[in-house]
């Protein structure tokens, strides 16, 4: 694919610069991450006291307000374009690729000429590069302001952190397509085809939307957080974030050949590690129903052969499935126990529970009647799928359930 360029001004070198941008093989930003996009956008504005905050998008003869944040008295609209021959503050930090920082423009010789930001009062600024995995160039996280401003350590950190954030929604989308392109190679495998979108959706964008929830939430209560609970929120939310990249990833290191033949690439695991590691990356689901996990796992861990990439899979099912049909202020055990010949792994819950003839289906895609039972076939494949990957790794999965009274599965696995 013919590779996409900007030229771009640099006024402190005074040099012209090519800067290769998104590419038109790239992804569209769904309008899930657009509406996570804005609520961060707001968020930082808010939070930083700022009028403006801008997700500037740069194209191949101008630079675009992709978003703009919605706080009182910025001046900037949605997809309002510059011309790409003054050298502006956001062209600079694309062209250089680091952040920009400028306290007060009318006091700084090389910004105080031929700069439009200041027609509209913008004298300082505090910009980043946000690139796609490829590094290229998508454009800048800014936040401007009409008063000098030289913004604190903290907030420069905390700018970063939330475009950090930005880069790892491109790079989902990015393995996105690299997903969408495995599964053209499985049109004749349907049913694998199914678990396949099944793992993606709900791993992935039910995270996405989870993560923009959680932003919303943070963005109305923010006045009364302190910024060192701010930045332990915004860690939990980075690392919600950070699984739903290592979901994608662990998807794009099966090939083929081990989707179809479900082939197994075992190598030592330590199942406590990879057990709190999946509990933590649930964190927000789990704070949404207000959830609290119990952990019985040995100190010293377990070490056991297995394909980790399956193991994680089926227990990231089992453990969502469980979250999903819990209660409100309900509670989960997850439990580990050894004996001469296996491994068990229990996960249970105080939550709905399931009548027995429900219980016979529940690794069954199939249409249920009544309120109160699986009423998605998606949740059923990802029991479907987990239970697969153990039986591939020689392993179990069963399950007990008592109606109004909870549900417990055990994966079992040889020592």
């Amino acid at each position: 694919m013919k590779a996409r360029y900007s030229t771009i001004f640099i006024r402190e070198s005074n040099e012209w610069v090519k800067v290769r941008i998104t590419s038109i093989n790239k992804p569209e930003i769904s309008q899930k991450i657009i509406e996570k996009w804005q609520t961060i956008l707001d968020l930082a504005a808010k939070f930083i006291d700022v009028p403006a905050g801008l997700i500037m998008q740069l194209n191949e003869q101008n630079i675009k307000v992709f978003l703009r944040s919605s706080t009182e008295g910025n001046p900037f609209e949605k997809g309002e374009e510059s011309d790409l021959k003054h050298g502006l503050y956001c062209e600079t930090v694309c062209g250089t690729k680091r952040e920009l920082m400028i306290p007060n423009a009318l006091k700084d010789s090389l910004w105080m000429e031929d700069n439009p930001d200041l027609l509209v009062d913008m004298i300082s600024y505090l910009g980043v590069p946000i690139r796609w995995p490829d590094g290229e160039i998508f454009g800048s996280f800014c936040v401007l302001d009409n008063k000098e401003n030289s913004y604190s350590d903290m907030f420069r950190e905390y700018l970063t952190s939330i475009r950090d954030s930005v880069e790892k929604d491109l790079d989902i989308l990015y393995k996105a397509v690299e997903i969408e392109k495995k599964i053209e190679e499985l049109k004749d495998a349907h049913k694998v085809k199914e678990k396949f979108l099944s793992i993606f959706y709900h791993d992935v964008f039910s995270n996405i939307t989870q993560v923009k929830n959680s932003l919303q939430e943070l963005y109305k209560h923010i006045d009364e957080i302190e910024p060192q609970e701010l930045k332990e929120y915004l860690e939990r939310i980075n690392t919600s974030t950070r699984q739903s990249h290592k979901v994608l990833e662990d998807v794009l290191s099966w090939s083929k050949e081990d989707i179809l033949n479900m082939s197994v690439n075992a190598s030592m695991v330590n199942l406590s590690e990879s057990i709190k590691s999946i509990i933590d990356s649930k964190h927000q689901a789990l704070t949404l129903k207000r959830i609290k996990v119990f952990q019985d796992l040995p100190k010293e861990g377990i070490v056991t052969l297995i394909d980790k990439n399956m193991l994680e899979t089926a227990i990231r099912n089992v453990l969502t499935f469980t979250i999903q049909f819990s209660n409100i202020d309900g509670i989960i055990w997850v439990r580990t126990k050894i004996d001469k010949e296996n491994i068990h792994i229990e996960i249970e819950d105080n939550g709905q529970g399931f009548p027995k003839d429900e219980l016979d289906q529940l690794f069954h895609v199939k249409k249920r009647k009544g309120a109160s039972n699986v009423d998605s076939s998606k949740a059923v494949v990802e029991l479907m799928l987990a239970k697969e990957f153990l039986i591939n790794n020689r392993g179990k999965l069963s399950v007990e359930s008592l109606e109004g009274k909870g549900t417990k599965f055990t994966l079992l696995l040889k020592v």
